[in-house]
């Protein structure tokens, strides 16, 4: 095969082991030492038998042995290695002999052999007959230490390395990474030639050997085939070595095919590496909302750069119970699913692998374990019977997986194959975990508005109100968790029993909700749950509803509803009702935010509810004392009242009797009659507002609200009072400014503040027994643009200490009284937005203002 590199062009080359570690082991041996081949020559002596003989080494090296031992030219009788021979060289051989050196020693004969166990030479070592043990263990150690540094040589190489034979060209050894190249071990290899291993026809080791050794090239490439028939490339980096004294090749071979494959997998390795870095940096870039535009076809690109027949993610639910198919490739595939869901039921043993963060790999060597067999049908559903299921996992919370399909039955997944797919869910695990914090926080802000625009309206609410807060709560918060339909039920604490107050979409037939019967007889057990006060979710009414709800799983079937929250409603320990919410189709489960945020919101509502009933009731509780406070005043009015209408019913019968007698005689004037019935007539009516006056302010009614002209009414109010004023001889004056804005307010109510302030007045004048008592009613427009009605009058007036306590219930300083009449005015000022208040005056008597906002034009 053609050389790849010239002669001495290599930048650099492998390495073969040192090849002094022979020389070293053996002189370290102070005795003479020589090495011979099988013609008896010598091949190599140590310094100790040079010096001995007094001849330099390279003078001994090819000289026979014998002539050294017994200075003969032909191998003389007794001569150790004659009889080495003659037992065949088949172990070490010890003889005395009379040596050249002087004297009677011990020759030590070794036998060397090649690659086959051929015999190719012997060790030779002379040493003292005295010293002849010593002298054996020293050859001993010396030849277990050559051993022992040519192993560490030559089997420590990193690189593949042959040892062969220099003559034969046969190999003598192979270190472990050699044996694993060829598939054989190392007593497989001994013997053989690199050649048995070239495909037919190419049988160039020999011929490549002999150009390195003539020096016309310092490496060459060939082929191998090894034994399961793949054939590999190899560049072989022959090298001299010599092992136990002979002279042999280590050649390093490097596996050229196995390095073009190197070189190709890096490349694809860093292409996938750069694509990964890209979609990294896209989803990094991209706003969390659009996250979708970019993983999908980026699980397209991976897929193609990694000749995979698809790919698709399964996201799990926040309960880790159920999973949806969120993105695939390619897209309209029936192996590709989008939008299937699959339960914990269905796939028990991959919902568990993947919450622990564990791989699984089906291929030809793995398949699913026999603890899998629930899930098989799902892995065959989803095509991933050869797949690999890689977990998406960040913080230690599983969000889902990434199920890869292969493309071909015989497919298996590399190692290194298995970490670049455990890269890719790294960034689509922080790409929908970014997506999923950006969707919380986008739902936690919604919340915060819709929270706060509810805690404002509850604010604001009255009691009259209440059936508006609870449509537009529930109205709010069901298009906030986007239900199909939801309802606001009532706990009945006097039954036990629920009704429905509200529902949302707000019905548009006939017949409220709020009138409907109670469902205690038909969801006890939802009743149950509810009065226990604790947020109920039933992501799936088929598998979650217990065997006892019977009622209840028909109930939602007729209403084809499949999922359902109740939230309660909980204030203190009071459960005031619930939120029920349901939706048409399956649903995850709530995040623990939405719980939270549910029961807080159910909280606030419940509040809302339980202040709005209250005050209802003190609506009613304070309607009825302003009645009896307009009766009592009444009553205070009616023996006046009583003088202003005798007046016009006197007149009325006067007329009547006048026309009886017109009409008995014998002939009447009938303009004169006409006259007598107009009189009666107009003094009825006048008898008719006086009692329709006193009807409108003592009648119970609810307040009503309008723009009220103050100064009318204070005259509606100078009518009643004219008479008890004249009877108890007190002046009453009026100072009515003219140009008045309008007031909002309930008319009946403001007018009783300003009546109350004149009886008021009028008894502390009859107390006192203050003369010509005078009692002044005043309107004006200040420059705060409120409008002021004033009531002041010249009696005793307040004492220091009973000012502060004045509009103070059940707090009098007439006998008798019950301290109510102020109190009750300040209440209704404070109803008005306005304000009640005395207000120091020169000279005699008290003064009180009523200020009150305008909201009027001028009248």
């Amino acid at each position: 095969m053609k050389n790849h590199k010239e002669p001495n062009a290599a930048p650099s080359r492998p390495k073969a082991p040192a090849t002094d570690y022979w020389e070293r082991a053996l002189e370290a041996i102070p005795e003479p030492i020589f090495t011979t081949n099988n013609e008896w020559q010598l091949t190599w002596v140590n310094q100790a038998l040079a010096d001995r003989v007094g001849q330099p080494p390279e003078a001994l090296i090819g000289r026979r042995c014998y002539e050294i031992i017994h200075g003969t030219t032909e191998p003389p009788e007794g001569c150790p290695h004659v009889l080495f021979l003659r037992q065949g060289g088949n172990a070490p051989l010890r003889a005395e002999v009379e040596h050249t050196l002087g004297g009677t020693y011990v020759i030590s004969v070794t036998p060397l052999r090649g690659p086959g166990e051929e015999l190719q030479g012997t060790i030779h070592v002379s040493y003292d007959l005295t010293e002849h043990t010593q002298a054996e263990s020293r050859l001993t150690a010396a030849l277990a230490e050559a051993e022992w540094r040519y192993r560490t040589l030559f089997d420590g190489k990193g690189m593949m390395a042959l040892c062969l034979d220099r003559e034969t060209g046969r190999i003598y050894d192979a270190n472990p990474a050699a044996c694993s190249l060829y598939g054989c071990s190392r007593e497989e290899l001994r013997g053989k030639h690199p050649d048995d291993f070239s495909p037919a026809g190419e049988a160039g080791w020999a011929r490549r050997l002999t150009e390195v050794a003539e020096g016309r090239s310092t490496h060459f490439g060939c082929v191998q085939q090894l034994p399961d028939g793949e054939v590999r490339e190899v560049e072989v980096y022959p090298s001299d070595i010599e092992v136990q004294g002979r002279k042999m090749l280590c050649c390093i071979l490097e596996d050229v095919t196995a390095r073009r494959r190197a070189a190709e997998d890096l490349a694809d390795s860093a292409r996938f590496e750069a694509l990964v870095a890209r979609i990294s940096r896209e989803l990094v870039s991209i706003a969390p909302e659009g996250c979708d535009e970019v993983l999908q076809p980026a699980l397209q690109e991976i897929t193609l750069a990694l000749g995979l027949s698809g790919a698709f993610v399964i996201q799990g639910s926040r309960s880790q119970d159920t999973a949806t198919v969120s993105h695939g490739w390619p897209l309209n595939s029936e192996r590709i699913p989008l939008g299937i869901k699959f339960s914990v039921e269905e796939a028990p043993w991959a919902f568990a692998q993947v919450k622990a963060g564990t791989i699984i790999r089906l291929d030809e060597t793995h398949a699913l374990p026999p603890e899998a067999a629930s899930d098989r049908g799902v892995f065959e559903r989803f095509g991933t019977a050869r797949g690999l299921v890689v977990p998406l996992i960040t913080g230690g919370d599983p969000l889902g997986c990434i199920c890869f399909l292969s493309p071909e039955t015989d497919w298996e997944w590399s190692e290194e194959l298995i970490q670049r797919m455990q890269t890719v869910g790294e960034v689509f695990a922080s790409a929908l975990a970014r997506k999923r914090g950006h969707e919380h926080l986008v739902e936690e802000l919604r919340f915060d508005e819709l929270l706060a625009e509810l805690l404002a309206v509850f604010a604001r609410a009255s009691a009259s109100d209440l059936n508006a807060v609870v449509d537009m709560s529930l109205g709010k918060y069901a298009e906030f968790l986007q239900a199909s339909r939801a309802a606001m039920v009532e706990v009945d604490h006097a039954t036990g029993k629920l009704a429905i107050r509200a529902a949302y979409p707000i019905p548009a037939v006939a017949g409220s909700p709020r009138t409907s019967s109670a469902l205690n007889d038909d969801l006890p057990w939802l009743t149950r749950e509810i009065a226990t006060g604790q947020p109920l979710m039933l992501c799936n009414l088929d598998r979650d509803l217990p065997q006892e709800a019977s009622q209840e799983r028909a109930w939602f079937e007729a209403r084809q509803a499949r999922s359902c929250l109740s939230v309660p409603l909980v204030s203190g320990d009071t459960v005031v009702g619930a939120f029920l919410f349901e939706w048409t189709e399956e649903r995850e489960d709530c995040s623990e935010f939405q719980t939270s945020a549910s029961v807080l919101a159910g909280e606030a509502l419940a509040n809302a509810i339980l202040r709005l009933q209250a005050e209802a009731r003190g609506d009613n509780l304070r309607a009825n004392l302003l009645h009896v406070s307009r009766v009592a005043l009444s009553g205070m009015l009616l023996s006046t009242l009583a003088h202003e209408l005798h007046q016009p019913l006197a007149a009325i019968v006067s007329n009547a009797q006048a026309g009886e007698r017109f009409l008995e005689s014998a002939s009447y004037d009938r303009d004169e009659i006409a006259a007598i019935l107009a009189d009666i007539a107009e003094d009825g009516t006048r008898a008719g507002r006086i009692i329709s006056r006193l009807q409108d302010f003592v009648r119970r009614r609810r307040s009503k609200r309008e723009l009220v002209d103050l100064n009318q009414a204070i005259r509606e109010v100078a009518a009643m009072v004219a008479r008890d004023a004249q009877f108890h001889g007190v002046q009453m004056r009026y100072r009515l400014s003219p140009d008045l804005p309008a007031v909002p307010g309930d008319r009946v109510q403001l007018q009783q503040v300003v009546l109350n302030l004149i009886i008021n007045a009028r008894q502390a004048l009859a107390e006192s027994g203050t003369r010509e008592g005078e009692i002044w009613v005043e309107t004006s427009l200040r420059d705060s643009g409120k409008v002021t009605v004033a009531v002041e009058d010249n009696g005793p007036g307040l004492a220091p200490e009973a000012a502060a306590d004045v509009f103070a219930a059940f707090v009098t300083t007439r006998p008798g009284g019950m301290g109510l009449g102020l109190a009750i005015s300040q209440g209704i000022a404070e109803g008005h937005e306005g304000r009640l208040e005395t207000v120091p005056k020169e000279g005699p008597g008290a003064r009180f203002e009523l200020s009150l906002p305008t909201g009027g034009p001028s009248i």
